[in-house]
């Protein structure tokens, strides 16, 4: 039997139909496979409005329909722009919850904590860029077998997947996340198959979840729309009070002691990665 409670949140999502059809007019948007089964579902909304339910179990929340959410992200910031909406974000969402973690089992990771606190001073120091290092960090929370690729990055690898490490000790405290079966990969996924890693991202995705129940449920108390959630943020119609980054933030350390997860308004991605690439 499942010890997780089903979270359910209705929104209403505006979609701006004529700007949707001049993305095709303008030949930026192409409609084939790939896009008119969402294209479709958006025009097709009764006088632009799309009522969307999202439901949290054990882990990332789910819609129950095609959405805002479920289209190319530069079509989403466009329409996101037309529309008012904001996006907000959890900066380093896993890497905090990582960090935090291991501090509440008496460990430390110094690369880990450096990179929460100075990610461009780290990446300088290491001689890479940004995106790179973050990349790097990721990888280590999500493969099984220890790095070979850069070995200063095996001591945040071995605080989770070593012996007595994080991901063993989540296995004991959180034993119906590591026994339930898991999904099937989606195809195309260029990663190699890492059972324990995808099984300790469920823990990663069982908080990141309920911290966005967190702020969903503070923003309905300062009256603020919640209109999508994504990953790791959400998009809210505006206007918003000032200072609602250091709000949800503080909401989010009152439930969960030491966190120190932090927030930030994101402007939205509105130009076709194809068109960049061919300019470029």
């Amino acid at each position: 039997m499942s010890s997780f409670t089903i979270i359910m949140l209705t929104v209403v999502q505006k979609i701006d139909k004529e700007l949707l059809g001049s993305l095709v007019s303008a030949g930026e948007l192409e409609l084939n496979d790939n896009t008119r089964w969402w294209y479709n579902a958006l025009m097709e909304a009764p006088e632009g409005m799309l009522e969307v339910t999202w439901k949290a179990t054990e882990g990332r929340w789910e819609a129950n329909k095609t959405n805002l959410f479920s289209i190319p992200g530069w079509v989403r910031g466009k329409m996101c722009d037309s529309m008012g909406y904001q996006d907000v974000d959890m900066v380093a969402c896993h890497p905090t919850l990582v960090a935090w973690m291991l501090r509440r089992m008496g460990k430390n990771c110094l690369l880990l904590e450096e990179f929460l606190r100075d990610r461009r001073g780290l990446a300088n120091k290491m001689g890479m860029a940004e995106k790179d290092l973050k990349e790097k960090v990721i990888s280590a929370f999500n493969y099984e077998e220890c790095p070979s690729w850069d070995r200063r990055f095996v001591p945040l690898w071995e605080a989770i997947y070593g012996s007595g490490g994080l991901a063993e000790e989540q296995s004991r405290m959180e034993p119906e996340l590591f026994s339930a079966p898991l999904k099937p990969r989606k195809g195309g996924s260029k990663r190699p198959e890492n059972k324990r890693g995808r099984l300790f991202n469920r823990v990663l995705m069982k908080h990141e979840g309920r911290l966005l129940g967190i702020c969903q449920r503070t923003l309905a108390s300062l009256r603020v729309d919640v209109v999508m959630l994504c990953h790791d943020g959400f998009q809210v119609s505006t206007p918003y009070p000032e200072g609602i980054c250091e709000t949800l933030g503080q909401a989010c350390e009152e439930a969960y002691g030491g966190l120190g997860m932090r927030f930030a308004l994101k402007p939205h991605v509105t130009v076709n990665p194809k068109r960049i690439r061919l300019e470029g």
